[in-house]
């Protein structure tokens, strides 16, 4: 008893400088110190909100109706930002650490050591530098999947808190689509008759059965309300309904084959704009120093679509690629630059934070496959799954065999978070499950 005293108190001083680093590591490196590329594209775009601007409509929406509330209420003031930013960072790890406690609520130690980790992640710190659309994504992400857990866990599903929660997801999803499939899991299982975060085998062959369909009626209505407001909102700009933004020009950048794509707008005949673009992961070596392996997509690409004839501007060059394309090339590179790829805008080595994000890219393979190991070991042997284990397995391998843009080691931000709560989780159960009984012969 007094060990595990003494363990919580080193956790929390741990936890305590780890959230001064993370703020301090804010105001070395504030983000708008560091408007550049990606993260100035996504500060331009907040001021053009109102207007039809066509990357406002290319892109999740979510972000920058986010960040544009946000440059309003600090006024551009860099102090006021800094501070939002800070408080931001922190309620990142701290909103983790919840969602592992109602994942396990008994294993307090092991929850506090998670918490640890996610206050000291270099990955989660260095980016909260950058107005990139994971400084809001990581922790809308982390209170959705905590409120989905507690009213799991106190079986308070009433149709109200089945209406709000359905909305933050909806909004997690405009912020970044990856947070589809993770919502389409948690909201089934949400309504599921079950109460345990744990699902019995023996009960997968009656999942539909034991749905609640009135509730899931409600679930699909909230979602529809949000989308078809932003899809219509996206087609009045790009004449396309497209509530997630308009993944059109990446998937031709990533079909063609080549290192940077060259887009020139029309509208009704008219040259509109002219863009530029190419991968953070070109000209990166993520297996360096083992291999010099780098990306082989040489050239450019060309696209002259015009936004007034809507989809069919876009969709004869994505036909004319698909012919092409080399499918096996895209998800072998893909998948290093997802495991090993490093983190890109927050890579200047320069950064101490940056620099230990660089180096921990050799874990999270190995951790993966740990992890996989692991889940394996436990489903078989206790003939049940958890629903922590049930999104890190789909949405890992949706998110590995998903060629509809060039993979970056950024995309790898809330996996990192999951496979963590996945290890967490299974940590303190592994050491449960049945033995087999040793025969002895004589």
């Amino acid at each position: 008893m007094q060990w595990n005293k003494i363990y919580k108190i080193v956790l929390s001083l741990g936890i305590a400088i780890g959230a001064v680093v993370r703020v301090a590591n804010i105001w070395l490196y504030s983000p708008l110190s560091n408007l550049f590329s990606d993260p100035e594209r996504h500060w331009l775009y907040t001021q053009r909100i109102p207007e039809k601007y066509l990357f406002s409509a290319i892109d999740p929406i979510g972000y920058q109706v986010w960040l544009r509330f946000i440059t309003q209420f600090t006024l551009n003031d860099n102090i006021l930002f800094n501070i939002y930013t800070s408080i931001l960072s922190l309620f990142t790890a701290f909103i983790w650490y919840k969602v592992l406690s109602e994942l396990s609520p008994k294993n307090k130690l092991t929850n506090l050591i998670g918490f640890l980790v996610f206050m000291w992640l270099p990955s989660w710190i260095e980016i909260f530098s950058y107005t990139m659309t994971e400084t809001l994504f990581l922790p809308l992400l982390g209170m959705c999947l905590y409120i989905t857990f507690k009213i799991k866990e106190k079986n308070t599903i009433t149709n109200w808190n089945l209406f709000a929660i359905s909305l933050l997801w909806a909004l997690c999803c405009l912020t970044r689509l990856v947070a589809l499939p993770i919502a389409m899991i948690c909201l089934l299982y949400l309504v599921y008759r079950e109460k345990k975060n744990i699902i019995n085998k023996s009960n997968l062959s009656n999942f539909i059965a034991n749905l609640k369909w009135k509730q899931i009626t409600i679930i699909i209505s909230t979602f529809a309300i949000i989308l078809g407001v932003v899809g219509y909102r996206n087609y009045l700009i790009i004449k396309t309904f497209s509530p997630f933004g308009y993944g059109a020009m990446n998937q031709v950048y990533t079909l063609s084959g080549n290192e940077t794509i060259n887009v020139n707008i029309y509208n009704k005949g008219v040259n509109t704009e002219n863009w530029w673009f190419g991968s953070p992961s070109m000209n990166t070596k993520p297996l360096e120093p083992l291999s010099d392996w780098k990306s082989e997509r040489k050239g450019e690409v060309s696209i002259f679509p015009d936004i007034s004839d809507g989809s069919v501007g876009w969709e004869q060059y994505l036909i004319d690629h698909k012919v092409t394309t080399n499918y096996t090339q895209i998800l072998k590179e893909n998948f290093l630059f997802f495991f090993f790829g490093e983190s890109w805008p927050d890579s200047n080595r320069l950064h101490p934070m940056s620099m230990v994000s660089y180096q921990m890219r050799w874990f999270w393979f190995p951790l993966f496959i740990l992890i996989s190991i692991l889940n394996i070991l436990y489903i078989s042997m206790n003939k049940k799954i958890g629903i922590i284990q049930i999104i890190v397995t789909i949405c890992t391998i949706l998110i590995i065999f998903n060629y509809s843009a060039v993979m970056e080691g950024r995309y790898r931000k809330p996996f990192e978070g999951l496979w963590l709560l996945n290890l967490f989780w299974l940590l303190p159960r592994i050491n449960k499950l049945p033995r087999r009984k040793s025969t002895s012969y004589s």
